[in-house]
C-alpha cells in the first residue's frame, strides 16, 4: 500500500492505483482514484459549520445513481443498513447495477467541519474496509501531507495550494501564505534533459528568467545526492526601493528514480527551516 495525500485527506492506497480525477478547493472538492483508467475510488467533501442532515445528502446520492441507472436501462438496488465504518456520525451504504456495485461510507466530521463521502467500486470487502479504516479527513497536527504521483511531502497547513500541473515528465505545487510563495517542482526523464551536461547549466537553462537578477549559487549535499542551493535577488532600480523579494532555490538531481527536484520559497526573508524540513520529507527514490 502507498499513500495519498491531497488537502488535508488521507489514505492507502494499493501501488498500482493513482489519482485520475480531481477538482475544487479545500471546502469543496472531490478526487477519483485507480488503474489503468479504471475508477475504483471516488471521494467527495464538502465544508459545513452546520449540522447537516447526511441521511438527506446520502438519499439524494443515492437517487442520482438510480437515476443513471435507470437512464441505461439498467437494474438498481441499494442497501443503507450495512455497517462498515466506526466513525462517528457516518452512515455506510452499499449499491449495485448490472454493470457496477459499490460500497462506502458518509460523514460530518465536528474538527474540519466537512461532510465526506468516499466509496469504492468492484472492489473486494477486506480491500475496502483496510482503506476505510485508514482513511483520515484530517490531519491531527499542524501539518499535511501532500502525496500525488509517488510524490510526498509535508507541509505546515498555513500554506494554502494556489496551483498545480500534473503532466507527464513533471510535476509541479504551488503554496501562498500571505505574499509569500513555495513551489515544488518534479521534472522526470533526468538523464535526457541533463545529455551532455551538468545540473548547474540545466538549471540556468530552464530558469533563464531568474537569472535577469542577481545570483549566487552553492553546491551543497541534498538527500544525498550532490545539489545546488541558488539564492536571486532583485536588480537595484534606484536609491529607494520597496521591500526586497528574495528567492531561496535547491536543486538536486536523483540518479535512483531518474528525477531533478526543484524546491524554491519566495519572500523578504526565505525560512531555511522550511525549507530543510520540506526537502527531508520527500523520499526521492
Amino acid at each position: 500500500m502507498k499513500q495519498f495525500g491531497w488537502r488535508g485527506i488521507s489514505l492507502n492506497i494499493p501501488p498500482q492505483w493513482e489519482l485520475l480525477k480531481l477538482g475544487g478547493n479545500d471546502n469543496n472538492g472531490f478526487v477519483s482514484l485507480g488503474d489503468n483508467l479504471k475508477i475504483n475510488l471516488e471521494l467527495k467533501w464538502k465544508y459545513s459549520r452546520f449540522n447537516l442532515s447526511i441521511s438527506k445528502i446520502l438519499d439524494k446520492f443515492l437517487y442520482s445513481i438510480e437515476k443513471k441507472a435507470k437512464q441505461k436501462k439498467e437494474n438498481y438496488k441499494f442497501n443503507k443498513d450495512i455497517d462498515l465504518s466506526d466513525k462517528s456520525k457516518s452512515l455506510s451504504y452499499e449499491w449495485k447495477t448490472d454493470s457496477v456495485s459499490a460500497v462506502g461510507v458518509i460523514w460530518h466530521c465536528d474538527q474540519c467541519k466537512r461532510v465526506v463521502l468516499v466509496q469504492l467500486l468492484n472492489q473486494n470487502l477486506d480491500l475496502t474496509k483496510k482503506i476505510l479504516e485508514d482513511l483520515k479527513c484530517h490531519e491531527d497536527g499542524e501539518e499535511r501531507l501532500w502525496s500525488v504521483y509517488n510524490l510526498s511531502f509535508i507541509l505546515p497547513n498555513v500554506w494554502k495550494l494556489r496551483n498545480y500541473i500534473f503532466k507527464s515528465g513533471y510535476l509541479k505545487f504551488l503554496f501562498v501564505k500571505h505574499n509569500e510563495e513555495l513551489s515544488i517542482e518534479r521534472w522526470g526523464f533526468a538523464r535526457s534533459l541533463m545529455s551532455n551536461t551538468s545540473l548547474e547549466n540545466w538549471f540556468k537553462c530552464f530558469y533563464k528568467e531568474r537569472f535577469k537578477e542577481n545570483s549566487l549559487i552553492n553546491n551543497i549535499n541534498l538527500n544525498g545526492h550532490n545539489g545546488l542551493n541558488a539564492i536571486f535577488t532583485p536588480r537595484k532600480k534606484g536609491f529607494f526601493s520597496l521591500k526586497t523579494i528574495v528567492s531561496s532555490f535547491y536543486i538536486w538531481y536523483c540518479e535512483d528514480s531518474n528525477r531533478i527536484f526543484v524546491i524554491g520559497e519566495s519572500s523578504t526573508k526565505p525560512n531555511e527551516i522550511l525549507l530543510n524540513n520540506l526537502i527531508k520529507s520527500i523520499k526521492c527514490h
